[in-house]
Formats: structure tokens, C-alpha cells, sequence
């Protein structure tokens, strides 16, 4: 097993980190596509000898936030002070065995610059973070401690030890964030991750991956805003061309669809799904700066005239896109890569919609 610490971090920029993951579905269960769609991208690692699930998150730039002992669940939403949650069950009871032992971790301070604090509990500070446009928050002390994932023991990786959630949803809630130049990535010293998600298996998340695998493959430039942002102008659906009114578009790994801010484009994109099933549709091409990425026919519409687009606080490429095209991100050049795509048909005679 390889072993590092952070002061020789540097040292894996020169090799990959592959780390197997299974696709899960809203339920916990490994996702068959369809109807049944991916929502989880699922690792695993250990902390003091007892193994725990995590998801790896692209819409989560900050540091890891992993399972604790103690973790407990209640309240709603995003509470700006830690519940207290006295009377809660533990954060994940379907999976009770899943976190580090308290023995396992030592405290590491307070909450990192950027990060919100939540008050205490047990004398101890607290940081917070909310997601899904509010649904729910992690609350978490921040720890240190040995953590071994593909093989690799990586020695006082730093990371939010989760205390409380809300609301009491029996989920995967440990979270190892791989957004823009996140924390877990600064610490193993990775400055690239490619994604190779399918649901029929074989997925893998590698940092550092070599240049052999992507780059020769289509590219376009993105920008941070807190986390990587992309452009995207234009969807096209067979003949049709949709102009997006809304053009900033997040990646995200824990979406199960893909979110549009716009309800007239939400509208546009639905319309230009009548009268396809998952088996007639035509492929969609999502165009980022001019370079077209294709979606499956079958990916993107779920039913007859049912599609993976729902209405959302802002727009999301989730797993559909991010399992249909290995994604390589390049946050020191700010580049996407999309190697091993399908080639996109010919874009002309389009009619704009």
C-alpha cells in the first residue's frame, strides 16, 4: 500500500490515483439507467481500520466531509446553527457501520476560510455547508486523521468530521468534494480528475490522469465563480436548434438529471422531446463554445416525451451528461476535455426553436 503525507503530496502530480466507484440511484441501489437514474457517484475509504461509502462531489470545491460516530440527524433545510439534534438516530441507518471512530481522528481548529461556522456542540466549533438549493445541510468539526482510499494511505488528510445533518434522511451524506481546486484534491496533490462514469459498470474516478488519455480530445475553456463554469450557448435536438437564454452551466456529480434556471428553455428543450420515446430519440447535442458533446437519445429522454430536464435554481450538467462522456478537468489550465464521445451529427440545416 502507498503511503504519503501532505509534505510529499507533490509527489503524486507525477502518477495517477485511480479510484474504482459504482453509480447508485436515489435509493441507494446500484442505478440500471432509464428510469432508474444514476444519483450517487460512490466511493469508498477507510479511517481507523472501519471502511464507510462516500460520494464523490464535482459541485463541491471545499474540503472532504466524512462520517463521524457521533453523527446524528434532524431539523430541515439549512440552519444557520448546529441542531442539537439530542433525541436524533444516526445520520445514515441503513448503513450504522459506516464512519470513523471517534478514537480514529484528532480535532484540526476551526472552520477553514469560506466556510461557515454553525455555532458549537460540545464545546466544539462548527462549520456548515448547505446544498441543493437549500434541501439540506452538513454540519461538521474539522478533524485530521490516516485515511486509506485505492490503495493509498494518505497520512493527516484534513477533513470536516459530520456531526449533525439535516434534515434525518437515511442517504449517503459522507461527501469528498472534487470541485474546482477543492481541498481533498490540494491535499493528495492533484491538480487534473477525469471521470469515467457508466452505469453498466466499470467507472472509475482518476486523479492526475496521464495526458495519454484526453489530449487529443475535444476541448473548451471554463471559467470559476467559486467553482469551474462553462458556457453553453446551444442545445440540438435532431434538426433542432435550442438557444439557450440562460448560457452558464455548472457539471455536477449528484444530480440524477439535468437542471435549466429558464423555464423558457426548460419549455423549448421539453417540446423538442414530443413524440420520442428512450428508443426513437435522437441524440442531444450540447454545444460548449462551439465544441459539440453527445448525449444519448436514450440518455436524455426517460419515456415517451419524459426527458432528464427539470426545473432548477440554476443550470446543471448531472450524471446523464457526465455518463455519457469521460470529463477531464484541467484546473490549473482552466480546460475541459470530453474524450471517447460519440461524434456529433451534421449541424446543418438546423432550425432554431
Amino acid at each position: 500500500m502507498a503511503i504519503f503525507s501532505l509534505a510529499s503530496a507533490a509527489n503524486l502530480s507525477a502518477s495517477e490515483l485511480a479510484v474504482s466507484v459504482v453509480l447508485w440511484d436515489q435509493g441507494g441501489r446500484p442505478a440500471r439507467g432509464g428510469s432508474d437514474p444514476a444519483r450517487y457517484v460512490i466511493g469508498s475509504l477507510s479511517i481507523g481500520g472501519r471502511s464507510q461509502h462516500f460520494t464523490f462531489d464535482a459541485g463541491n470545491p471545499e474540503q472532504p466531509i466524512l462520517l463521524a460516530e457521533s453523527c446524528k440527524g434532524c431539523s430541515s433545510g439549512c440552519p444557520s446553527t448546529v441542531p442539537q439534534c439530542s433525541s436524533g438516530d444516526f445520520c445514515w441507518p441503513s448503513h450504522s457501520g459506516d464512519y470513523a471512530p471517534k478514537s480514529s481522528y484528532k480535532s484540526a481548529g476551526g472552520c477553514p476560510s469560506g466556510v461557515k461556522e454553525a455555532g458549537t456542540l460540545d464545546g466544539v466549533a462548527v462549520c456548515t455547508q448547505c446544498f441543493g438549493g437549500s434541501s439540506h445541510s452538513r454540519f461538521y468539526t474539522m478533524a485530521q486523521a490516516d485515511v486509506s482510499i485505492a490503495g493509498t494511505t494518505v497520512k493527516n488528510l484534513e477533513f470536516g468530521a459530520l456531526v449533525r445533518v439535516a434534515p434525518a434522511i437515511d442517504r449517503v451524506w459522507s461527501n469528498v468534494g472534487v470541485g474546482y481546486k477543492s481541498a481533498f484534491m490540494a491535499q493528495i496533490g492533484a491538480s487534473s480528475v477525469l471521470f469515467h462514469l457508466r452505469a453498466s459498470g466499470g467507472s472509475e474516478v482518476i486523479f492526475n490522469p496521464s495526458p495519454n488519455r484526453y489530449q487529443n480530445a475535444p476541448r473548451a475553456s471554463f471559467d470559476v465563480e467559486g467553482n469551474r463554469v462553462h458556457t453553453v450557448k446551444e442545445m440540438r435536438v435532431g434538426k433542432n436548434s435550442v438557444q439557450m437564454s440562460s448560457t452558464t452551466f455548472h457539471m455536477d456529480t449528484g444530480d440524477a438529471g439535468i437542471g435549466i434556471a429558464s423555464s423558457s428553455d426548460l419549455s423549448r428543450l421539453n417540446a423538442a422531446a414530443k413524440g420520442y420515446t428512450s428508443s426513437t430519440a435522437p441524440p442531444l447535442i450540447v454545444m460548449f463554445n462551439g465544441v459539440p458533446v453527445t448525449v444519448p437519445g436514450s440518455t436524455w429522454v426517460i419515456g415517451s416525451g419524459r426527458t432528464v430536464f427539470f426545473q432548477y435554481h440554476k443550470n446543471v450538467l448531472g450524471l446523464p451528461f457526465l455518463s455519457s462522456v469521460d470529463v477531464v478537468f484541467d484546473d490549473n489550465a482552466k480546460v475541459v476535455y470530453f474524450p471517447g464521445g460519440s461524434p456529433a451529427s451534421s449541424s446543418s440545416n438546423l432550425t432554431i426553436v
